[in-house]
């Protein structure tokens, strides 16, 4: 069980068995949370451009479930993602999207939806295997 964030800035946090993995080389390590994770979504505010838009060519390349939250037109996107990773069954999540640089308030929105998300999906710790989600990952978005 394992779950991976991807923050809009574009540092990688792996969490996989209590472990944190950071790793270098955008494009590979771009490739590799699309081909290692169950889904990915994508968070913008507009059309993808650049990193964003190459996640998304990745995750069809590969054939990986994707989901494009354009915060500029969703008013739920917390329940547009919450949905998503239900019907998919969705275990490890590479959240992706906008630089914060290029859409100043975009990192914390999207750590915001993500609490949402952990919280009412139940991802916070409330299954079996849930313990690295629980014990790593929320206290982390909490922290921010």
């Amino acid at each position: 069980m394992g779950f991976t964030l991807t923050t809009p800035f574009h540092a990688l946090c792996h969490f996989q068995a209590g472990l944190l993995t950071l790793t270098g080389g955008y494009p590979k390590r771009t490739e590799a949370n699309a081909i290692d994770s169950d889904g990915t979504v994508i968070f913008s505010h507009g059309k993808l451009a650049g990193g964003s838009a190459l996640t998304r060519r990745l995750c069809r390349k590969h054939g990986r479930p994707f989901l494009h939250v354009d915060l500029a037109k969703e008013v739920e996107p917390a329940r547009v993602v919450s949905d998503w990773i239900r019907e998919r069954d969705i275990k490890v999540l590479n959240v992706a999207g906008s630089r914060e640089s290029k859409h100043p308030g975009i990192h914390d929105q999207v750590v915001e939806i993500i609490k949402r998300v952990l919280v009412g999906t139940g991802r916070a710790g409330t299954g079996q295997g849930d313990n690295v989600i629980r014990e790593t990952v929320v206290p982390f978005l909490l922290a921010g």
